[in-house]
């Protein structure tokens, strides 16, 4: 994964800090969620520098709503360690803002002990549809709702799907 992160990555005139960083990001974050957030926080701290007060604490205020978001799904009975942090998760529009997730289900191994992955939903926030949704008169009397959306792929989560 990485190989081809650096290759969208040369060419850029980057200096050699940031993508060092970035790799770190790509290897270190990927994980389980409960002990993933720390490590997030403190990349998110040796980054002040460059997000600024302002980008630290709109940083850290993600940082928390994972955390919530995490407790939530530990609190509805998902077992901490199925809750994982993916960094590179990208939206697949500009719609989505905020927290997005995939919902993913493993097969038991086959005998050559190959494990199987679907995504069966995926889903986010979807303030930014609702805002280009909302009219500039409704818009006066109150505010675009924030909304969040899943879709469901039911044939990959069905046997033979």
């Amino acid at each position: 994964m990485w190989a081809a992160i650096r290759a969208g990555l040369d060419g850029l005139g980057l200096d050699a800090k940031p993508v060092s960083r970035c790799r770190q990001c790509t290897l270190k974050l990927p994980g389980p969620l409960s002990t993933q957030l720390s490590v997030l926080r403190s990349f998110l701290h040796e980054l002040r520098p460059q997000l600024g007060s302002a980008g630290l604490a709109a940083a850290t205020a993600a940082v928390d709503e994972l955390t919530e978001l995490g407790q939530l799904l530990v609190d509805w009975g998902f077992a901490s360690e199925q809750i994982l942090l993916e960094p590179l998760l990208t939206p697949p529009s500009e719609y989505f803002s905020g927290v997005l997730f995939q919902v993913l289900l493993r097969s038991s191994p086959t005998q050559s002990g190959t494990v199987y992955t679907s995504a069966v939903a995926a889903g986010g926030r979807y303030d930014g549809l609702l805002r280009s949704l909302w009219s500039p008169a409704a818009a006066t009397i109150m505010p675009a709702p924030g909304a969040v959306g899943v879709s469901i792929n039911c044939s990959s989560a069905l046997p033979g799907g």
